[in-house]
């Protein structure tokens, strides 16, 4: 009964242990979570706005609007990946350039006010930027953004990754954890043994 005892409580130390490392790993990996997800965000929203920003000094150049209209690849494959997109529509509506290799469905132009970076309100997850140029003769209404396809797979990954490295952190808090009350309760096992080895005869000696 001793015995089954003392398995018994190292078990509890150990799941107990176990338990405290899970919730401080856990904090860990959700820290670490959120961080890169900031930082993604942070990076794309500044891209987005360096783009904005680039589209307003060239699009001071007639000129420049007209080629990008007779050919919008060129300004594609400035762009870089296939995941960035670009609209860009008069003061009628119409549509002059469009850059949008996923085939995402074009959003409406924000009202005057809104915030610059938004996120598409369509199906398509997508962080979107937009602007109001001007472009003698007229104004250009600009919308660019990036689908955030790759962003979201990598960050999927990046969380399968955290709660494998989770569990078996755990897993070696445990063993850890049941290693450690072993060996503590080494001592008071022998002190045990010892004095259920001491018999009343031998009280007198």
């Amino acid at each position: 009964m001793k015995k089954l005892e003392q398995i018994s409580l190292r078990l509890r130390l150990a799941l107990m242990f176990a338990a405290v490392s899970a919730i401080l790993f856990g904090a860990m990996g959700c820290y670490a979570y959120d961080a890169l997800k900031s930082e993604l965000k942070q990076r794309d929203d500044e891209a987005l706005i360096a783009r904005i920003e680039r589209m307003r000094i060239l699009s001071t150049d007639p000129e420049y609007v007209e080629i990008l209209r007779q050919h919008p690849h060129l300004y594609a494959h400035a762009l870089g990946n296939k995941e960035n997109i670009l609209w860009i529509t008069n003061d009628r509506g119409e549509l002059l350039v469009e850059i949008n290799p996923t085939g995402m469905q074009r959003p409406a132009f924000p009202a005057d006010g809104s915030p610059m970076l938004f996120n598409n309100p369509g199906p398509e997850a997508a962080r979107l930027a937009w602007a109001h140029v001007i472009c003698p003769p007229g104004v250009l209404h600009v919308i660019t953004g990036t689908v955030l396809t790759t962003r979201i797979q990598m960050l999927e990954a990046y969380r399968v990754k955290l709660a494998l490295a989770w569990l078996v952190g755990v897993l070696f808090a445990f063993a850890l954890g049941w290693e450690v009350v072993r060996r503590g309760l080494l001592p008071l096992r022998r002190l045990s043994l010892q004095a259920a080895a001491i018999h009343p005869q031998q009280l007198g000696l």
